[in-house]
């Protein structure tokens, strides 16, 4: 196995190291008292979760942990040989974010993510960012390391989205809230049309979904005009339709339930007024069930008018 690459951060001693088939990350942990065994066994179990996949080897009380690279590349190098633009950088970063906020679920610690350059991976065909996690208690701000990573990582552009290079200044910065902005920024009402002509876009985090409009009858051309549809208009058009009709439905049966039950308060007032004459029929237990029939065949028919709009 060769070794091409040895460091020390965080106290940690790393080294990049490759054999015949496999490339891994490899990083001495001294004290196996110190590791946390249900977090290793949380990462082995779920592969999902945004960390590289790791493998623990002990050898005289001395614990190394294997982290499979394949044929990932650092965060560092993705930046300098792909050259990602603003957005994809910020996706990258809020991507990171993710994984850091999901992991407390898992019981991990988010402060026991190595956040530097050089040891975060970024498989390079689908984009897919994995972040090395260390199974010990580390003591070290999170929202520090990330704030410096985030300044790391933009700091090559000139034109940073307002929001984010304000907050990024901020005394208080935190995680959570970053990846709040970030949210927002995707799901903003963008109302700009695209112009061939215009030298530059407006940021945007997501491609605004098309709508082409059908071609007019008369025109010569076929080819079909294409508008800029938000978000928030393309829901109203899906789902705003089928929310306004559920609504009006519920209010149609509450109308129709309140009504059921007036006249079922009002049968049983004049049940009541007449009871001493029905009393007085003699046989009560023939009489009162001849009158339950009446009323129950009188409710049926009553459903059947109230519903029958509903398809009830």
């Amino acid at each position: 196995m060769k070794n091409w690459q040895n460091s020390f951060i965080g106290g940690f001693n790393i080294s990049i190291k490759e054999d015949s088939t496999k490339r891994y990350l490899v990083l001495n942990v001294e004290e196996k008292s110190n590791i946390i065994s249900y977090q290793v066994e949380m990462i082995k179990r779920n592969h999902y979760l945004g960390i590289n996949e790791m493998e623990e080897r002990i050898i005289n009380n001395n614990v190394k942990f294997y982290y499979l690279l394949a044929k990932k590349i650092s965060l560092r190098q993705y930046i300098e040989e792909v050259q990602p633009d603003v957005e994809n950088s910020i996706k990258l970063m809020d991507d990171i974010a993710s994984t850091l906020l999901e992991s407390k679920k898992y019981l991990l610690y988010d402060s026991s993510f190595l956040l530097h350059e050089e040891y975060i991976y970024i498989n390079p065909d689908t984009r897919e960012v994995s972040l090395i996690y260390v199974p010990l208690k580390l003591e070290c701000d999170v929202n520090d390391n990330f704030r410096i990573l985030l300044k790391k990582v933009l700091g090559c552009f000139e034109k940073i989205p307002l929001d984010i290079k304000n907050y990024n200044a901020e005394c208080f910065f935190n995680i959570n809230e970053f990846h709040k902005k970030i949210n927002e920024m995707k799901y903003c009402v963008i109302k700009e049309k695209t112009n061939k002509n215009e030298k530059s876009k407006p940021f945007k985090l997501e491609t605004a979904i098309t709508i082409a409009s059908a071609t007019d009858s008369n025109s010569d051309s076929n080819e079909g005009i294409e508008e800029k549809a938000d978000d928030k208009d393309v829901y109203e058009a899906l789902f705003g339709k089928a929310e306004e009709e559920k609504k009006q439905s519920i209010n149609g049966n509450k109308k129709q339930i309140s009504i059921f039950i007036i006249v079922q308060a009002m049968l049983a007032l004049v049940l009541g007024i007449a009871s001493p004459w029905l009393n007085s029929l003699g046989d009560t237990t023939g009489v009162y069930g001849g009158v339950s029939l009446i009323i129950l065949a009188f409710d049926l028919l009553l459903l059947k008018r109230l519903f029958k709009g509903n398809g009830g």
